[in-house]
């Protein structure tokens, strides 16, 4: 399976992704709208959490972010992104984290400008993932969610949600860090 680069200086460059019924890459479509509502990513470090072979992250980089640490818990998909980054030169601006994402962030002591999660859809992650996030993300950093479409994603005391667009099967649900709005509720 191939997935192309869509924006910045890596456009057109084509991902390997492995062919398995668990790998579901982010659509063009999806990768467009997501990257449309982050805007400007010059000098942001991001998390890409169940990154798989590592589309929304090298994009990310593409479009010029700083770093990005990459959190993937499959050996098999972990081959295929540190390929990407090596066969595309970036490997100097990423980390990957062979593990689990839910026990990343219970550990991570960094805070991040964007992070990104496409988990398995319909095994409960949407909720551990929100309650977590937020310790990880900079005041008035974004979250984007990439989950099943029937589902309707909930807030916390610190993320606000700006943003909800379906397509198809998938629905992102976008969610800003406000350190403001804990002192208020």
């Amino acid at each position: 399976m191939k997935v192309r680069i869509l924006g910045g200086y890596l456009k057109g460059r084509v991902l390997k992704y492995p062919s398995s019924p668990d790998t579901r890459p982010t659509t063009g479509l999806v990768k467009e709208a997501i990257f449309s509502i982050i805007g400007e990513l010059k000098g942001k470090r991001v998390l890409d959490l169940f990154s798989s072979a590592g589309a929304l992250g090298i994009e990310a980089l593409s479009r010029g972010a700083e770093y990005v640490v990459f959190v993937e818990k499959s050996s098999k998909t972990v081959k295929y992104l540190s390929q990407n980054l090596k066969e595309l030169g970036i490997k100097t601006t990423a980390w990957i984290v062979h593990g689990d994402a839910i026990r990343f962030l219970k550990k991570n002591k960094e805070e991040f400008d964007v992070v990104f999660a496409d988990p398995p859809y319909r095994k409960g992650y949407i909720e551990k993932l929100l309650n977590l996030v937020e310790n990880s993300l900079k005041s008035h950093g974004i979250f984007i969610i990439e989950h099943e479409s029937e589902k309707t994603v909930g807030t916390t005391k610190n993320l606000k949600k700006i943003k909800e667009r379906k397509y198809g099967d998938t629905k992102i649900t976008v969610f800003e860090k406000d350190s403001s709005l804990s002192g208020n509720l």
